[in-house]
């Protein structure tokens, strides 16, 4: 029989150990000398000596064995903690300081572009010794702080913001585009003034005077977002995609760890030009994290910049307007992803929305922040009706046709009051910045009008007053989006400039044009109209990636054309128009809604309501059930494919 040495498992001689019943049982065996003992004759179990029992050094060895896998996992630990305390004094790169929540010290602090030079380290004092008694918790109820200010000590906080500090997305030379060897520095700086040159207007997150190719490059993630969408325009695809790969490379970086608010601009850019829904949201948090929503309330309790001696005093507080801009335009793209998803509104009733025309007021604004402004009031003023369709399934006529006038009624003082502001700033009649109010204006009537729609068939004649009103403003909207889309405006130059999701909504208004004239073809002039959608196609073949939308909307003209629904292409003068074009040509030029006095078509009363049934917006929730018996089945929020694509109005 082996020994002890020769196996850890062995069998004992019955004479030294117990048998396997008192063994097990952790009992004395008694005369184990001559089996079998007396507990196994007592209790009539067999009394044997056959198990297996491990030594005394093989348990030792297994103990040994996991106190050195333990103090392994802490020697693993330690030099993580050691690698974090180095970090805390290393040469960094900054990034603007923004206003925390109230509870926590005000910080300001100026962007410094980025030179990629070593600068000498700086030690970072924090007071860790004062008493919790001094913490008032009251205060920081009064101040709306989390729960988890008021219950952390200093010491504990302290360490909480070391630990994520350490745990930020430092930029590496791999990451920069240029040190990866995808663009030159040259080819670079070209790419970002065609991203200035076709996107700022329509996105105006940077400032073309300070974010410019050099200070760039202290955000490798923003500086890669912005040429990507550069190269899409400088007609570059390979480039495109390695470039694109490279940014969402980066940004997956930023879920765990990272903050400034670059990594916000190069998610909104992305999100805008080759993002979704859940960069979005993303972006979304990430600016709450940093507090953007508190730059413009500081900006306004502190006078907007009026107190601000000399240029070192506005300097000191460019980031809170770069901040207050930037948390707009997350602001503006949470309001378009949830009105054009039917999804629920992640912001709510965003208080810097109220406050936002007064960071026009502030020196350090541009011209191209009111683009931000305005969308968000407008964007803004839906929300009301947005979450009143989106919650009750069974509204009245009554309530809804309410609601869509005060809706309306909104919209044009909306229209009427920017008008205002940009002619007294003396922006240009044919400006860019004006048809935006305009394309605005008439997608939302679009869009809010066509609810009123559902269901409609082919006897107009017979819709309810409300639902003729609706009827007749959508075709106006509609035939004024189309024409701007393809008129010699300053619009139509920018439009090729807008994202692929803006192009959709084009489409769709043209796609709803086809409709309108086969339920009201009085009210819509229909050659032109077919002419007006065969030029939209070819100003969307023009742009990046617009190919297969215009063979879509192709698709749909010669489908309405074999069926009648419009008159074939013909070089004939149109027959005359129910509606009469503007009184104006400029206001043709600006894309001007024509006025609902003008109109000329009047179709027949209604001869009874939608019935006791109340009308229902849910399938408004699901872009796919927009209109009920549509003469073909092709429809236009569908091309987005099937990942629930997010569809940005042209607002």
């Amino acid at each position: 029989m082996p020994s002890s040495s020769d196996s850890p498992l062995y069998t004992m001689e019955p004479s030294n150990k117990a048998c396997d019943t008192c063994y097990r049982a952790k009992l004395k065996c008694v005369g184990r000398e001559a089996p079998p003992c007396a507990r196994c004759v007592a209790s009539g179990h067999e009394c044997t000596f056959d198990g297996r029992r491990k030594s005394k050094i093989t348990q030792v060895e297994e103990r040994v064995g996991a106190l050195e896998a333990e103090l392994e996992s802490m020697r693993a630990h330690m030099g993580v903690l050691a690698r974090q305390v180095d970090a805390l004094g290393a040469p960094k790169e900054t990034s603007p300081t923004y206003p925390q929540p109230a509870y926590a010290p005000l910080a300001i602090s100026a962007p410094t572009p980025s030179t990629h030079a070593a600068r000498p380290p700086r030690k970072r004092r924090r007071s860790v010794t004062s008493s919790s008694v001094d913490d008032d918790p009251l205060a920081d109820i009064a101040a709306g702080a989390p729960l988890e200010r008021m219950l952390a000590s200093p010491l504990i906080k302290y360490m909480r913001l070391s630990a994520e500090s350490s745990r930020t997305h430092a930029s590496t030379e791999a990451d920069d585009p240029v040190a990866a060897g995808l663009v030159t520095p040259s080819h670079g700086q070209a790419l970002l003034d065609a991203f200035y040159a076709h996107c700022h207007t329509p996105l105006p997150v940077f400032d073309p005077a300070t974010d410019t190719w050099a200070g760039l490059r202290r955000s490798p993630f923003a500086l890669t977002a912005a040429i990507m969408v550069g190269a899409l325009f400088a007609r570059e695809p390979a480039l495109h995609a390695r470039l694109r790969a490279h940014a969402e490379h980066l940004a997956k970086e930023t879920l765990f760890a990272g903050d400034g608010v670059e990594l916000v601009q190069g998610l909104l850019v992305l999100t805008a030009w080759g993002g979704g829904w859940r960069t979005g949201g993303h972006q979304l948090r990430l600016a709450m994290e940093m507090g953007l929503y508190r730059c413009l309330p500081h900006l306004v309790r502190t006078g907007m910049g009026a107190g601000a001696t000399g240029t070192g005093g506005l300097e000191a507080e460019r980031p809170l307007v770069v901040g207050a801009r930037v948390w707009l335009a997350v602001c503006k793209a949470e309001y378009e992803m949830a009105f054009n998803q039917g999804r629920p509104l992640l912001i709510g009733e965003e208080s810097s929305v109220a406050l936002a025309r007064r960071l026009l007021d502030h020196p350090l604004s541009t011209r191209e922040d009111s683009r931000l402004v305005a969308a968000c009031e407008l964007l803004a003023g839906r929300q009301r009706s947005h979450l009143a369709w989106s919650g009750t399934p069974g509204v009245s006529l009554e309530a809804a046709a309410a609601e869509i006038a005060a809706d309306n009624a909104f919209f044009d003082a909306w229209h009427a009051d920017w008008m205002a502001y940009y002619d007294a700033v003396g922006v240009p009649h044919r400006h860019y910045l004006r048809d935006l109010l305009h394309s605005g204006k008439n997608h939302s009537i679009l869009l809010v009008n066509a609810r009123l729609l559902s269901g409609i068939g082919a006897d107009a004649e017979s819709l309810a007053p409300e639902r003729r009103a609706a009827l007749l403003r959508c075709v106006r909207a509609a035939s004024v989006l189309v024409r701007m889309a393809t008129g010699d405006t300053s619009y139509r130059d920018y439009f090729l400039s807008m994202n692929s999701m803006t192009h959709v909504a084009m489409a769709f208004a043209a796609r709803l044009l086809i409709r309108f004239a086969g339920l009201v073809p009085d009210a819509v002039d229909l050659r032109q109209t077919g002419r007006d959608i065969e030029a939209l196609a070819r100003v969307l073949k023009r742009g990046p990636g617009g190919g297969p939308l215009a063979a879509q909307i192709q698709d749909v003209l010669r489908r309405a054309r074999r069926r009648r629904v419009l008159p074939p292409r013909s070089r004939a003068a149109s027959p005359k128009r129910a509606v009469s074009p503007e009184a104006e040509p400029e206001s043709h030029v600006q894309g001007e809604p024509t006025p609902e006095s003008q109109v000329q078509v009047e179709l027949e009363p209604a001869a009874e309501g939608l019935g006791a049934q109340g009308f229902d917006f849910g399938d408004f929730a699901f872009p796919a059930d927009l209109f009920g018996g549509c003469e073909d089945d092709t429809n236009i929020f569908q091309w987005l494919g099937g990942d629930g694509g997010d569809w940005v109005s042209p607002v």
